[in-house]
């Protein structure tokens, strides 16, 4: 029973990590959540990669990022690395040395020509077999807002595959939005193009 537990207590006591072992996250990884805000899924993921493996939580909003790193200090997790773009220009990661690159509800704060060039360092970041996941949240079909207001799904997609992706999956899932659990899309990439959908 979850009777008086928040939907974020829901789910980081275990919805979170079974929502990424759904989407094959596995121990081990190296994962990035950008625009991670206060970690709703950082911390999942730092639980389910465990000791083995690094997540890098991208984020511009210094309280957001203290408030992860308080919880990771009050819960013993030590495999997250903080990146604060407040305070730095380039994001340097190794490339093709992540599993899995999470953009959930960031995408609507940039520009056309911001997101293309986030993309393409997202695929110079990414394992040949690496996987980009997006939860493209206030698009033209949900909640509209800023600056994917006008765009649907399938112009999303097409953005994305512009740059070298390839869609592997669309799926509606209940997952964690602004601490309140709904249901949203998420859409699932590949840079390898043996994986893509119809291939």
């Amino acid at each position: 029973m979850n009777w008086g537990k928040s939907d974020r207590e829901i789910w980081l006591g275990g919805k979170g990590i079974r929502f990424l072992q759904d989407l094959g996250v596995t121990a081990g990884e190296v994962v990035v959540d950008f625009g991670c805000n206060a970690g709703n899924y950082t911390i999942p993921a730092a639980e389910l990669i465990g000791s083995a493996g690094r997540i890098y939580a991208i984020e511009q909003d210094a309280p957001a990022l203290k408030q992860l790193k308080e919880w990771a200090r009050s819960h013993n997790l030590k495999n997250i690395v903080y990146l604060n773009t407040s305070q730095i220009k380039e994001i340097d990661l190794k490339p093709h040395s992540i599993d899995l690159v999470l953009a959930y509800d960031v995408l609507h704060y940039f520009g056309k020509a911001e997101r293309i060039k986030i993309y393409i360092r997202f695929y110079n970041w990414l394992k040949p077999d690496g996987m980009l996941s997006v939860f493209p949240k206030h698009n033209k079909q949900d909640f509209p807002m800023w600056h994917l207001a006008e765009l649907d799904y399938e112009d999303i997609i097409g953005e994305i595959e512009s740059t070298g992706f390839r869609l592997i999956e669309k799926t509606e899932q209940e997952l964690i939005h602004d601490d309140y659990l709904e249901n949203g899309v998420i859409l699932n990439f590949t840079v390898s193009k043996l994986n893509a959908v119809g291939s």
